[in-house]
């Protein structure tokens, strides 16, 4: 028997490192040796889980389950977070090569568990969603499918299982000092004036822009495995909202009426040469709603949601 009641419980500010990753060479293929690890951004919250699929059997003459067994093990993982840098974001949007959704990724944790310095690892993690709310501050929400969640390991183990040898140490990421990107990053020049957002060639004034892109992944279970064999990148499905204020309708209401294609681009941040803009292309907006409550103290605006063909980040 083990006695766990003398355990020394832990605490959000007890995860002494951002939550840090690499890419691996391949599916189920965790190298290279010695890697160097990213800061995944500054995380608000991380929700790891090891998911078992299983069939349960009951027969006849009996009110009691007969046997529940398992049919696979596989993991998620969800990070909520604020952008420092696109990194960890085109894994969720880019479709090939490097720094892509074609390549899994694997996350270490670090945090003491029981009073001791412990690591956990995220194995082959490929986006399965991203959500970006892009308002006054940016929020991402990024969830992944994980081959597998390891337990908690000491720190020779982490060694080991990142390919670390002799006197080495990993290649932690230094602690962030950055401020993460808000609205404020994309300010127009002059200050003030113009808008880092368009619609083709019209420029409008943005309130927020809610963005998801599914890649709906095809994984390959064959008989006899009980974690997935083989995954890929299955058919891209952007959707995504814009609101913004109300002014006179002509332009806006074409765009639903007409239900042409439009190509969106927001400026997520002006850096000289190597600006972050944000481009949606083939959008169709499929609706155009505004609201006016009476006794509102507020500026009247209109939602516009849309389908669009892609979603690209360039910076």
């Amino acid at each position: 028997m083990v006695d766990y009641t003398t355990n020394k419980p832990t605490s959000t500010f007890q995860r002494n490192r951002q939550v840090q990753f690499y890419e691996q060479t391949d599916f189920r293929n965790y190298g290279p040796a010695d890697p160097t690890l990213f800061v995944a951004g500054l995380v608000s919250s991380v929700t790891p889980a090891l998911n078992v699929a299983s069939k349960e059997t009951r027969v006849v003459g009996s009110r009691k389950l007969y046997s529940n067994r398992k049919l696979m093990v596989e993991g998620s993982v969800e990070i909520v977070y604020e952008m420092l840098d696109t990194k960890l974001l085109k894994y969720g949007i880019l479709d090939t090569g490097a720094g892509s959704v074609e390549k899994p990724i694997r996350f270490v944790e670090s945090g003491l568990i029981n009073g001791l310095q412990r690591y956990r690892l995220y194995n082959d993690c490929i986006t399965e969603t991203v959500a970006l709310a892009l308002e006054r501050d940016f929020m991402f929400t990024q969830t992944f499918y994980a081959s597998d969640i390891t337990n908690w390991i000491d720190e020779a183990a982490l060694k080991t299982a990142l390919g670390v040898t002799g006197t080495d140490t990993v290649n932690w990421a230094a602690d962030p000092t950055a401020e993460p990107i808000n609205h404020l990053d994309h300010e127009t020049i002059p200050p003030n004036s113009g808008s880092p957002f368009q619609i083709g060639a019209d420029i409008f004034l943005y309130n927020s822009l809610n963005v998801e892109v599914n890649n709906n992944l095809i994984k390959l279970n064959p008989g006899g495995y009980d974690q997935t064999k083989y995954i890929q990148p299955g058919n891209k499905v952007v959707t995504g909202t814009l609101n913004t204020w109300l002014v006179e309708g002509a332009v806006i209401q074409d765009y639903v009426r007409n239900f042409t294609s439009n190509t969106l681009t927001l400026k997520i941040k002006e850096a000289g040469g190597s600006d972050i803009t944000l481009t949606l292309t083939g959008v169709k907006f499929t609706s155009n709603t505004d609201t006016v409550d009476t006794g509102a103290n507020e500026l009247n605006t209109m939602d516009l949601p849309f389908t669009a063909t892609d979603l690209q980040i360039a910076n």
